[in-house]
């Protein structure tokens, strides 16, 4: 759960191509859904400051936000280039001062 003075939007994340997976982890394979990740400051900046290493390129009916279990063929290595494609042809710029999620 995420403090009230956290601005999160959905929205933005899903449509730029981080899944589901990447914050909440394989909820498809959990019997009672409840949090993975440890969603702190730090995990946030960490994926904002390198977000090559999570984001989908869309345009891959593959590669939909919702397909949990999809991993980029190429591995690692392929991860990255294709999420530094993405980010330089979506003109991607996520946020890591502190005004970006603290309202």
């Amino acid at each position: 759960m995420l403090p009230d003075f956290v601005y999160f939007n959905h929205s933005v994340h899903v449509t730029r191509g981080i899944s589901c997976v990447e914050c909440h982890g394989r909820i498809d394979r959990m019997d009672v859904v409840e949090q993975q990740k440890s969603l702190t400051m730090g995990f946030c900046l960490e994926c904002h400051r390198a977000p090559e290493e999570h984001l989908r390129d869309l345009t891959k009916a593959e590669q939909k936000v919702t397909n949990l279990g999809w991993v980029h063929p190429g591995g690692e290595a392929g991860q990255i280039t294709q999420g530094l494609a993405v980010i330089s042809r979506e003109k991607i710029q996520p946020p890591t001062s502190c005004s970006g999620c603290h309202r």
